[in-house]
């Protein structure tokens, strides 16, 4: 997590809701923003 942010690595957009799902602060009725982001160096 940085600064408030979890950033992961996907293959596609299905699979990165995926892994959002299986986050653990997730439950709760809570929602997760996905947004792509450019590759890092």
């Amino acid at each position: 997590m940085i600064g408030g942010y979890y950033v992961i690595t996907a293959d596609s957009d299905a699979q990165a809701e995926a892994i959002a799902c299986e986050c653990p602060h997730q439950g709760g009725g809570r929602w997760i923003e996905l947004r792509k982001i450019d590759a890092m160096a």
